[in-house]
């Protein structure tokens, strides 16, 4: 072996004894000798020179010959265990991420030198070696990008530095920018207003203002990430939502909130002698009114009810303008009717012998509810349909079991009584009523 690099093998793996590589100090030493006898073979053909006393001496050409193939193969030992030759070092590598968990790499690469004279094997090795192997990360600049407004671009600077490579790689990630929204614009008198921040920084604050500058109303507070805001006044308001920094402010939200009056739905009620009730807002306003009640619903701002039953009943009014409602019940307790007018009781025998037991036929003492109705007759028919009793003053007179028209008793036996009358909470005709009594003597 040539003087110049008997030693070379030795001294190679001494100095990689202890480096952190995919590969061995023996596996070096070994491809170096075989890479040695090409070194040592390449000045034979060209090797022209004197010999002196003191050892062989080589010539210029001879130099040149042993430099040239000694980076040959020292290209091709760098290309198998550093991946890459210093042409290639160079070159950036470009590293973009558009989430913080996202990394996508481009190696770019240039064509090897001529000079190494690679094979395809030792191209395919050192291809496998740029792309498995992962720098390692020294050192991070970070520079904010603003990409459009609602999104800033964070771009780092990555140097990274091996025993075998150097890159440099661009992290991009994307932060967006906190916004502010609101459920709705249009609210009623009462109701709140739900703000929402979407994205919210933890090194900034967020503050709202809502301002009804006519009716001279101010409302201000913070918002972390929804906030719930009562308006108890209608009016037109305005809505500023601000997102505040050490050092700068940015306006999220500006709007205008129309906040409509809700009305006032409170009732007031009377009654009648016929037993009908009578409702009525206590304030009327321009609005739709619906009454429920418990068996039928009406509508109107005034209107009127008859229970079928007395007792305690539940009434309902929903108030309804521009858009907002509002909703009043109340339990009244429903009285029988003092006019209206029940069913007559008749009893159905008389016996007119002057004991005081049923000595006449008298509706009036048993039903005193007739007392004030109107046109009250009573009429009495024999079995052979001849009237023989009318009254004249109403309800006043009672029948005493005489014909009145031929003056004399009447027989013992079955006749017919018809009643008839109309009251004063009574619509329509008379009311008759018509039945059987016993005349016995």
């Amino acid at each position: 072996m040539n003087p110049m690099n008997e030693n070379i093998p030795h001294n190679l793996k001494d100095a990689f004894a202890n480096f952190e590589a995919p590969f061995s100090a023996e596996e070096m030493q070994g491809d170096w000798s075989a890479v040695s006898q090409g070194i040592s073979a390449a000045p034979q053909s060209g090797a022209s020179g004197t010999a002196s006393s003191g050892g062989s001496v080589l010539t210029a050409g001879v130099k040149v010959a042993f430099i040239a193939a000694a980076v040959a193969g020292l290209s091709v030992l760098g290309i198998k265990y550093f991946g890459q030759t210093n042409e290639e070092a160079s070159q950036p590598v470009a590293i973009v991420e558009t989430q913080p968990e996202q990394v996508l790499e481009e190696v770019q690469n240039t064509d090897k030198p001529e000079a190494a004279q690679l094979t395809d094997e030792t191209k395919q090795l050192a291809k496998t070696e740029i792309t498995e192997r992962k720098p390692k990360i020294n050192s991070i600049q970070a520079k904010n990008t603003t990409i459009d407004n609602n999104t800033i671009a964070v771009v780092h600077t990555d140097t990274n530095q091996t025993p075998r490579n150097q890159h440099e790689r661009a992290v991009v990630n994307t932060v967006v920018k906190a916004s502010a929204s609101i459920a709705s614009n249009k609210l009623c008198a009462g109701e709140s207003v739900e703000l929402s921040i979407e994205n919210p920084a933890e090194d900034k604050l967020y503050f709202y203002r809502l301002q009804c500058e006519k009716k001279n109303i101010l409302l201000t507070g913070t918002v972390e990430q929804s906030r719930k805001v009562a308006i108890a006044v209608d009016g037109t308001y305005t809505l500023t939502i601000t997102e505040m920094g050490e050092r700068k402010h940015r306006e999220l939200l500006n709007e205008s909130l129309t906040v409509a009056a809700k009305p006032l739905c409170a009732f007031e009620y009377s009654t009648d002698d016929c037993g009908n009730y009578h409702f009525a807002p206590k304030v009327p306003q321009k609005c739709d009114y619906l009454w429920i009640f418990s068996t039928v619903t009406k509508t109107g701002a005034q209107v009127s009810h008859g229970f079928e039953k007395s007792g305690m009943e539940k009434v309902q009014l929903i108030a309804t303008s521009n858009g907002c409602a509002d909703t009043a019940t109340r339990e009244i307790l429903v009285n029988p009717a003092v006019g209206a007018i029940s069913n007559p009781s008749i009893v159905n025998i008389i016996t007119p012998n002057n004991d005081g037991r049923n000595d006449v036929f008298d509706v009036l003492k048993e039903n005193p509810q007739l007392a004030n109705v109107e046109d009250g007759s009573i009429e009495i028919y024999n079995s052979d349909n001849q009237l023989v009793f009318k009254t004249i003053n109403g309800f006043s007179e009672s029948w005493n079991g005489k014909d009145v028209y031929l003056g004399h008793d009447c027989a013992p036996g079955i006749y017919t009584y018809v009643i008839s009358y109309r009251s004063p909470c009574q619509t329509g005709g008379y009311k008759i009523l018509k039945g059987l009594i016993t005349l016995k003597r």
